[in-house]
């Protein structure tokens, strides 16, 4: 494991900026202590109650460790399971078709990937281990072949040249939670992390890659079958070391976020925006803190427009770059971490609306959870500052998800406002609000049902929003 190279001491110091108006974005943040040094965290409902959880794996443990939300965004350590030897990233999906959220944990020094079922109740039965390639670095779940079920995707770092076995494994579901022998593809050099997202708009999910040693991005793009081309190659600075996707500059197509992890003399992360057929900008460079070695993408101040945040494990910070709109950020809001941050996620974690965040931090042996308090850019009913200017329609997110998405619109004036789900032959399968708005930003959430309660398919479902005679569709992708 890399040495941390840079120390600054800023303790719990907690915001450093300029602009007033922002200062209270986020609480002062709640420790739980999980040893260990955890790694990766993954958050979602794991025990049906419709409160996100959360996951995270502790590497010098060789553990997982689950908490349970309270319903107001405070946890409760659950359980704690033993991984592979040094588990480095879990991510989570229903894997066997009974709804409830599985979790599958990459295990850096023994090559495997152990998956643990959940019992329905955020217990988990005893883990089913899976060969990966060698040192596997992530694993991602998402439904490469259209058949409804998530398949698994585990990137493979060969520490040592001639880097023969540095790839990206595909290992398809059989549908019932077990899985195929693993197909591999080439990417560049060191792979960290892989983000499963349609990079084309052909509604398959395409792979994006980070490579640590390489310097760039792989895309891979998928026939339909979950076979995969790689076609280029993005520049990302200097060691790369995790990917995000979202909709950045309101284009309807996922644009890309790469952390550069390099402690000497940089402190930068990669922004890289889709034309929308897969082929990429030039990478867009932005500060952040020191050493950046994860980013997640969110909508932060409910404005609709994607924000980023950044995990910096040299400087023990978090930075949170708020997106003007465009694609273009404002100068990083700084919030002090514990030791070591390693990885970060962004839910509504108290159901009120606004996304919070958690940050591992390796070497204090806890995670961080930091409420957020509302923005000032959200304006009340009664209320008219920073009122939109224009009618708009923001991409879901997250996207792809599941089981839930929050859908984001901006009224400029008091509306009458109806928000639908479609399927793709036009069906309407929910009617998810009618009624009068006031000016301002909104959120609707989809849980992922129809009229009836019924969990819908896996599947691209379109959802619409008409005020008056303005209307916009964009499309999402619910995977299970």
């Amino acid at each position: 494991m890399k040495q941390r190279l840079l120390f600054i001491g800023i303790a719990f110091a907690m915001l450093v900026l300029t602009n007033h108006a922002q200062a209270d974005l986020f609480d002062s943040p709640s420790p739980y202590l999980v040893g260990g040094q955890p790694w990766s965290v993954f958050s979602a409902d794991l025990d049906g109650d419709g409160y996100s959880d959360l996951a995270t794996v502790s590497y010098q443990t060789d553990s997982l460790t689950i908490l349970l939300n309270a319903g107001d965004g405070t946890f409760l350590q659950h359980g704690k399971y033993l991984t592979g030897d040094v588990p480095v990233y879990v991510h989570g999906a229903d894997l066997n078709g009974d709804t409830a959220i599985d979790l599958a944990v990459s295990n850096k020094l023994d090559n495997t990937v152990s998956l643990f079922i959940n019992n329905g109740d955020g217990t988990f039965a005893t883990p089913v281990t899976v060969a990966a390639g060698t040192s596997p670095t992530s694993v991602r779940l998402a439904d490469f072949n259209g058949d409804n079920s998530p398949d698994l995707v585990v990137t493979n770092e060969q520490i040592t040249m001639p880097f023969i076995d540095d790839s990206v494994s595909v290992m398809f579901n059989n549908g019932d939670g077990t899985f195929q022998t693993r197909v591999s593809f080439e990417v560049g050099v060191s792979p960290q992390e892989t983000a499963a997202i349609d990079l084309n708009g052909d509604t398959s999910l395409d792979l994006a890659v980070v490579n640590l040693e390489g310097h760039t991005v792989s895309i891979l793009l998928n026939d339909g079958s979950g076979s995969f081309t790689h076609v280029a190659e993005c520049e990302s600075n200097h060691m790369p070391s995790g990917i995000s996707a979202a909709d950045l500059d309101n284009d309807g197509d996922l644009d890309l976020v790469a952390p550069n992890s390099d402690a000497y003399d940089r402190s930068v992360i990669s922004v890289i925006l889709n034309n929308g057929d897969g082929t990429f900008q030039a990478t867009i460079y932005y500060n952040s803190g020191g050493a950046p070695i994860a980013t997640f993408t969110s909508d932060l101040d409910n404005d609709t427009d994607i924000d980023i945040v950044v995990a910096n494990w040299s400087s023990d910070s978090v930075s949170i770059l708020l997106n003007n709109g465009d694609a273009t950020f404002q100068p990083p809001i700084q919030y002090a971490a514990g030791d070591g941050p390693a990885s970060l996620f962004a839910a509504n974690l108290n159901d009120d609306n606004y996304n919070d965040m958690v940050v591992t931090n390796r070497n204090s042996d806890d995670l961080l959870v930091y409420l957020n308090q509302g923005s000032s850019s959200q304006a009340d009913d009664d209320q008219t500052p920073n009122l939109p200017v224009r009618f708009k329609l923001a991409q879901n997110y997250p996207n792809p998800f599941n089981p839930s998405t929050v859908i984001s619109y901006s009224l400029p004036t008091k509306s009458e406002v109806t928000v639908s789900i479609y399927n793709v032959l036009g069906q309407q399968v929910r009617l998810l609000y009618c009624g009068v708005k006031p000016a301002g930003n909104h959120l609707v959430e989809w849980d992922g049902s129809d009229e009836t309660g019924k969990s819908v398919a896996t599947g691209v479902y379109l959802y619409r929003l008409q005020s008056g005679n303005h209307v916009e569709i964009k499309k999402m992708l619910l995977l299970k």
